[in-house]
């Protein structure tokens, strides 16, 4: 039977196991703290400010970068494009390096995971060997991101424990709110929830400190728990109060996880309510525009269907659910899916069909494997050629900054290379599709 999911919980047969952590709460946690201040100063204005400036104006990039970021990469792309040929034409190797961490984030968003390692995990080592804790505590939370979408999830707490680290030595305190609850997330999906617990209960002494976003996930979190424990009660409490705050800070993919984890509850007890609220979190999804975020939804509306015997339409939201998540890549989804549409298939005796799904299913764990496998083997090579750039800046100092900015360049080449690479593999989809 198709299962009704939450943001961490899954529902069979009224059963309740732990699920994914969805790369939402990983992503926007960051984009929290600048929202309010793009609010201070009009999007507009910022990015005239960077085109007129002279240089490298890595102050008004980081402005701009937050205010977009992650709901318009596409945009922010334009920017980092032309701060990489600032950077390079200036010699500047931050300014190299922050445009790679813009170009990481949208091949992960597009699902090129290795690209995007290769890229952030080389920016935050710059950002290691320079002792910029501003620029590395984003690096550690990207790399944390990465490895959340890869399903690797003590990866992930390892890259999030290093945030919380330095966050804890920040002024800023809502750089500690987002490790705190990115853990809590981690551990959920690693399956100690009772470590995550404790991260949500230190951020319970923050929340007077969170913003509306920040704290619609806090509350999330803990309706997520409280369903777990079948205290349904106060997960109800949690999740509309999550709804009440999202509504507020009109985030469309708060608002769809608020009305999606409420339709769960309801379905119990009053089914006709339960698909008001899928729907509604359908419609807050599309807004949202987040891949994962409409999958998901579909997902639930699949259950429903599934649940009021409409099989038929389950297996048409199931494959439409498939379809986004494959757009993304986003492995955990598909793998969700394609177990689903399997377990139907098998109900109505279509072994084939079947025993297909169960192929396309091994080949997506292989794909896993030899992603992870890869950046692995990346990262070894990045880190003996920074430890090999350490020992050459300590027997040549006065060469550091010429030895820096050569590495920033062929940084930059890598940049270049991928986006060509990109932009080939996109055109030859596209013609495979008009042959189609």
């Amino acid at each position: 039977m198709p299962l009704i999911t939450s943001q961490i919980m899954v529902y069979r047969n009224k059963l309740k196991q732990p699920l994914r952590l969805s790369l939402f709460f990983a992503f926007l946690f960051f984009a929290s703290h600048i929202k309010v201040c793009a609010q201070a100063k009009n999007l507009d204005s910022l990015l005239q400010e960077f085109k007129y400036s002279e240089g490298v104006d890595l102050r008004t990039y980081d402005q701009i970068f937050i205010a977009v970021y992650p709901e318009y990469l596409s945009e922010l792309i334009v920017v980092a494009e032309d701060l990489l040929a600032r950077s390079v034409s200036k010699g500047n190797a931050d300014g190299m390096h922050r445009a790679a961490d813009a170009f990481g984030l949208y091949f992960m968003s597009k699902g090129y995971f290795n690209q995007a390692f290769k890229l952030l995990y080389r920016s935050m080592r710059y950002y290691e060997k320079t002792e910029n804790p501003s620029y590395l505590i984003k690096g550690y939370h990207y790399l944390g991101t990465l490895y959340f979408k890869w399903g690797k999830y003590s990866e992930a707490i390892y890259w999030f424990e290093k945030c919380k680290f330095l966050a804890e030595q920040s002024p800023e305190r809502f750089q500690l709110h987002t490790a705190l609850i990115n853990l809590s997330n981690s551990f959920i999906h690693f399956g100690d929830e009772q470590q995550a617990l404790a991260y949500l209960n230190i951020s319970k002494s923050e929340l007077a400190y969170m913003n509306d976003e920040t704290q619609a996930n806090f509350h999330t979190l803990y309706g997520n728990i409280c369903m777990n424990r079948n205290q349904v009660d106060s997960a109800q409490y949690y999740y509309k109060k999550s709804l009440e705050i999202s509504l507020k800070s009109t985030q469309n993919s708060s608002i769809s996880i608020a009305y999606m984890n409420l339709g769960i509850l309801a379905f119990q007890s009053d089914v006709n309510l339960s698909k008001i609220y899928f729907d509604s979190s359908l419609y807050f999804a599309n807004n949202s525009g987040i891949m994962e975020r409409i999958s998901l939804s579909y997902f639930n509306l699949s259950s429903w269907y599934y649940g009021t015997d409409s099989v038929e339409l389950a297996i048409r939201c199931l494959n439409k659910s498939y379809e986004y998540a494959k757009a993304v890549n986003s492995y955990s989804d598909m793998t969700d899916v394609l177990v689903e549409l399997s377990s139907i298939y098998q109900e109505k005796n279509d072994w084939q069909r079947s025993d297909s799904i169960q192929q396309i299913i091994r080949g997506i764990d292989g794909r896993i494997y030899n992603e992870f496998s890869s950046a692995q083997i990346d990262m070894e090579k990045l880190d003996d050629l920074f430890i090999n750039e350490q020992n050459k800046n300590m027997r040549l100092s006065y060469k550091t900054d010429r030895f820096l900015n050569i590495r920033a360049k062929e940084l930059a080449i890598l940049i270049l290379l991928i986006a060509l690479v990109m932009q080939f593999i996109l055109i030859l989809w596209l013609w495979k599709r008009s042959k189609m």
